[in-house]
């Protein structure tokens, strides 16, 4: 049986279970290789593929705390010259390893979700400058959130994602032969991306052997509110 940790959530996946991940490429890999080790088969689909803007960075002249809900944005920030010294909020434990892991020297670490980012934020000296550090699309505008409780604010959108148009010929096989047992989801949009899929490709019902395995209660959420027949949904 093998276990792997992010953010605060703990997956447990059975040995010798065909296990399809969905994250984009870098963290697919990571997630494999720990997979793999303890023996459960992998395939790896990444339904949303990540380009990087570093170029988006503005000016930090003024700048005194940096924030970001995405180890994406932190990677991206990771190839420009910033001052690694500058404050930066992460969102949650892993996002929070992923910026040590690349040199930044002063984290902050909020409690997993963009609302308890929040709570933490508005602590900060409203008399500092904050730079949000984004993708192209999110889930809750903690700009507008910060602007309303008084903060100078300003953000970057320092990568921006292309979704998945059809599944890989392995992926489309491990379905339509029944061998795929579990499939990871890390966002909403990944399970409505996934939902579209299995409706172009006809294997809807294919999804009856499979269990989705949630990364947190708005994605099980999605999984349900989406309608495919799974076997199970799972919150680990």
């Amino acid at each position: 049986m093998a276990t792997f940790e992010d953010a605060a959530t703990m997956f447990v996946i059975p040995s010798g279970e065909l296990t399809l991940i969905t994250r984009p490429l870098r963290e697919a890999n990571i997630l494999a290789d720990q997979l793999k080790t303890a023996g459960v088969p992998v395939l790896i689909d990444p339904l949303l593929e990540v380009h990087a803007h570093p170029e988006a960075l503005p000016d930090l002249m003024g700048i005194t705390t940096l924030v970001t809900t995405s180890a994406n944005a932190i990677h991206v920030l990771a190839m420009t010259s910033v001052d690694r010294t500058l404050p930066l909020w992460c969102v949650g434990e892993a996002s929070g390893a992923t910026a040590k892991s690349l040199g930044f020297k002063n984290v902050k670490i909020a409690a997993g979700s963009v609302q308890s980012l929040l709570s933490y934020l508005v602590t900060e000296d409203k008399n500092g400058k904050i730079l949000y550090l984004r993708g192209d699309v999110i889930r809750f505008d903690l700009k507008q959130a910060l602007l309303e409780k008084g903060y100078e604010i300003q953000e970057a959108c320092l990568y921006r994602t292309q979704e998945a148009k059809a599944f890989d010929k392995k992926t489309l096989q491990a379905l339509e032969r029944q061998h795929l047992r579990n499939v990871l989801f890390f966002s909403p949009r990944t399970i409505r991306i996934f939902t579209s899929l299995c409706h172009l490709h006809q294997c809807v019902e294919s999804c009856r052997f499979l269990r989705a395995v949630c990364h947190d209660s708005s994605v099980m959420t999605a999984a349900a509110e989406e309608g495919l027949p799974w076997q199970e949904i799972v919150l680990l």
